[in-house]
């Protein structure tokens, strides 16, 4: 998995609230995370964009400059 960009904010309770942007091996764009951890799929670059610079007008800050491999490690 390719990691696009990751974003935080800390909430008005406190909380923590973490978003990762990622393209799968599977040719998909996907955003997970929130609060309440969830998942949003994007059917392109550009709809995955405008939802991170939107995310980044609500007061979220970038935590990763430079595109990163992601590896998931899945418990057996």
């Amino acid at each position: 998995m390719e990691m696009l960009s990751a974003i935080r904010k800390t909430t008005k309770l406190g909380k923590t609230s973490t978003w990762y942007f990622v393209f799968t091996p599977d040719q998909r764009y996907v955003a997970f995370g929130g609060v309440n951890k969830e998942m949003k799929e994007f059917p392109n670059r550009e709809e995955a964009h405008k939802c991170f610079t939107n995310y980044l007008k609500y007061g979220y800050t970038r935590m990763l400059q430079e595109p990163q491999q992601l590896e998931l490690q899945f418990a057996a």
